[in-house]
């Protein structure tokens, strides 16, 4: 299983002290981006390796597995030399046995220009001492995470696959670039179509700050959006040729985004930046930054299909957990009247050896009650649980160890339609120590995006103690709320729900449904995890009767399946497909 398991503290922002030195695939790998590492320190008395804060101590090579003489080692690299070929090329191999410093020595002896050691499953990249021999080592040496490790390998092994490690400002003559933490995307990467039906109630603002990393001066910057929906262009806007000096940025705001009416399905947002000079990097001078319409999923994380959920891509939690941890998402809308809600949509995992069966997550519904327009307002003093009215809740218990990792859907006790402009916060609870709840892609950063619009987005608590940003901007919880529309039948009338229990659940090819006190002709409605009707059957029950439905022909997720009786009753729950 991969896994990143990150232990963080709520008050600070998921970076690196080495923020300004990048471990960046180039492209055109689809593997291309940023990703978390740590490097030897220049510093450090038992190391001889260069300072990357330098622009002039950069990296730009192919990437080569490292491999020894070990019959059973897989890339240790522990006993010299080194047989594979990474002369002129980043050596990559595995943590372990050896020192670090050994490990790097072999390499640079075999004629390699960097280092990639690959750290062990579940646990972040560490600082990394030299060791005997750290202080002959004169190249670069970084930490991946595994889970990055092993997603590059296959195309490692392939051939061709290139890396910049290090200081890029200053590094190139002629460099423009976006960061991920510099665009404005939608307000949420899922909206609700119900409450998005034309411009006026849906116009997302675009702009971009530029960045000149390059050593010369930009005259003639233009920074284009373009916007497809459907495979059709929706939207394509340039802007007019701006001055970018070297090292420093400039913000470029595009006309807002808006249709007289929105469709649902996935918007695909490229920024890209410009100028009449090519680029000497042009990994960086594209962003992405889709968002979707929906009509039950909000959420901030990206959502690549309504029937798989929220994306999650890496697993969280305080790295000293006390109490009650809650991971929320901010929700307001002047039209919140029209649909109301129903559960969440999460995904988790626990500590290595540590089942997850047994596991309890609670999500709650608030009203948040503190009154303020946006986050300048000197009414606004943060979150306070005061502050937090509970409107609903519900449970849910994990059971066995399939949904490791899995997006599972918490339903709440009973269903609340919200109030226009009223504030509230959804989120998911836990306070065990072993579970690690699922977050979204690093790239997906709100910093600019909140800097925008001035609205919170997804708080975290730790006990008593809440976090308007959460673990940051930048670490988005993978988490979706189910929305229905208030003034359509809902499946969940109180007055009339007899409860079932199916078994087993999760299931593969039939689930039995014991029935008390009904008969007569049953309509069997499942729906997916968007609140699509996907299956609908007719069968005749008896009082007593145990129901076999087949759902071999359902999809692996989650699914919710209604049930309306001859008498009027009806009985609603959820089964996981997990083939």
């Amino acid at each position: 299983m991969k896994r990143n398991l990150l232990l963080l503290f709520f008050a600070l922002s998921y970076t690196f002290a080495q923020a300004q030195v990048v471990f960046y695939i180039q492209a055109p790998s689809p593997l291309e981006g940023n990703y978390v590492m740590t490097y030897a320190d220049s510093a450090s008395t038992d190391w001889s390796v260069p300072d990357l804060l330098n622009p002039a101590n950069a990296v730009l090579a192919e990437m080569a597995m490292a491999y020894d003489g070990s019959a059973t080692a897989d890339s240790l690299v522990c006993e010299p030399p080194v047989i594979s070929d990474v002369d002129g090329k980043v050596a990559v191999l595995y943590r372990g046995v050896c020192e670090f410093g050994a490990k790097a020595l072999a390499c640079q002896e075999a004629g390699a220009v960097a280092v990639v050691i690959i750290t062990y499953a579940d646990q972040d990249p560490i600082a990394m001492g030299g060791g005997a021999v750290g202080a002959e080592v004169t190249i670069p040496v970084v930490m991946i995470t595994r889970i990055a490790g092993e997603s590059l390998r296959p195309e490692i092994e392939a051939g061709g696959l290139f890396v910049f490690i290090g200081n890029k400002t200053g590094y190139f003559d002629n460099d423009l670039g976006i960061k991920p933490s510099d665009v404005i995307r939608a307000p949420q990467a899922s909206s609700i179509q119900l409450l998005s039906q034309d411009a006026s109630e849906f116009a997302p603002d675009l702009g971009v700050w530029v960045t000149n990393f390059g050593v010369n001066d930009q005259s003639d910057v233009v920074l284009t959006a373009d916007i497809t929906f459907d495979g059709n262009s929706v939207y394509s806007e340039s802007s007019v040729p701006v001055e970018v000096l070297s090292g420093d940025s400039v913000f470029v705001e595009l006309p807002s985004f808006s249709q007289s009416s929105y469709g649902n399905g996935v918007y695909e947002l490229v920024y890209s930046v410009s100028s009449g000079t090519p680029d000497d990097f042009p990994s960086d001078d594209m962003f992405d930054a889709p968002f979707s319409m929906s009509d039950s999923l909000f959420s901030y994380a990206n959502i690549p299909s309504e029937a798989e959920g929220p994306d999650n891509i890496t697993y969280y939690r305080p790295s000293t957990p006390d109490g009650e941890i809650q991971i929320c998402v901010a929700f307001q809308d002047p039209n919140a009247s029209r649909v109301g809600v129903k559960g969440i949509t999460f995904a988790a995992t626990s500590t290595n050896g540590v089942a997850i069966d047994g596991e309890v997550i609670s999500v709650y519904a608030y009203e948040w009650t503190l009154q303020f327009d946006d986050l300048d307002d000197a009414a606004f003093t943060g979150v306070d649980e005061v502050d937090l009215d509970l409107l609903t809740s519900g449970v849910y218990e994990y059971v066995g160890e399939d949904m490791d990792e899995v997006n599972v859907y918490a339903p709440f006790e009973e269903t609340i339609i919200l109030d226009d402009d009223a504030r509230y916060l959804f989120c998911i609870a836990y306070e065990s120590d072993d579970i690690f709840t699922g977050f979204n892609s690093s790239k997906l950063d709100y910093s600019t995006t909140q800097n925008h619009y001035l609205q919170p987005i997804f708080p975290n608590s730790e006990g008593t103690a809440w976090y308007t940003n959460g673990f940051g901007t930048e670490i988005c919880p993978g988490i979706a709320v189910h929305f229905f529309d208030a003034n359509a039948n809902s499946i969940n009338e109180v007055s009339n729900v007899i409860d079932v229990t199916p078994y087993p659940n999760p299931a593969n090819d039939f689930i039995s449904i014991p029935l008390k006190n009904v008969s007569g002709l049953t309509t069997i409605n499942i729906f997916d995890i968007s609140g699509k009707l996907v299956e609908t059957q007719s069968v005749s029950v008896s009082t007593g009767e145990i129901l076999k439905v087949n759902v071999s022909n359902l999809d692996k997720g989650m699914y919710t399946f209604g049930l309306r009786y001859a008498n009027g009753n009806v009985s609603n729950f959820n089964v996981v497909i997990s083939k």
